[in-house]
């Protein structure tokens, strides 16, 4: 016998494949159980890959992202979200390349930030910080707010 049960024969009992189902599914309750520990070991690292910092991410206030008492709620997700999308539409009508207009800070939505922020004289941080916001939501104008 490997690690599954064999699957019961076509003329088993029901006690046969009552038994199977139990075994299989003991296997799984032990692969879950042994897996939790890893993963809330991944979930507690706080190290940030070296030379990024959370300032200036868009994190609620007080808020950490390993703190389950300062979790971010669904509305200020979407908040963020829409704060993310009309950025991306400024960027892209600023003439950078943010990617899909999604609300998501992807690669290509830094890289365009990156491209931003270099031409208006900004630290290039790639990220969507107060001073960034202000200068993007600047440049963009009526008929781009029009089109949304």
């Amino acid at each position: 016998m490997g690690l599954v049960p064999d699957t019961p024969r076509p003329d088993a009992s029901g006690k046969e494949v009552a038994e199977t189902m139990r075994k299989t599914l003991m296997i799984c309750v032990i692969a879950a159980l042994t897996a939790m520990p890893l993963m809330a070991s991944a979930q507690s690292s706080t190290d940030m890959p070296e030379g990024r910092s959370s300032e200036g991410y868009l994190f609620p206030k007080a808020a950490h992202p390993h703190d389950p008492s300062s979790a971010v709620t669904p509305s200020e997700a979407t908040r963020d979200q829409d704060l993310i999308r009309q950025a991306q539409i400024a960027l892209r009508d600023a003439g950078f390349e943010p990617g899909r207009i999604d609300g998501v800070m992807g690669p290509k939505t830094e890289a365009a930030l990156r491209q931003f922020q270099a031409a208006e004289g900004l630290p290039q941080m790639g990220r969507l910080d107060g001073t960034t916001q202000k200068q993007l939501m600047a440049a963009q104008t009526p008929e781009s707010n029009w089109r949304r």
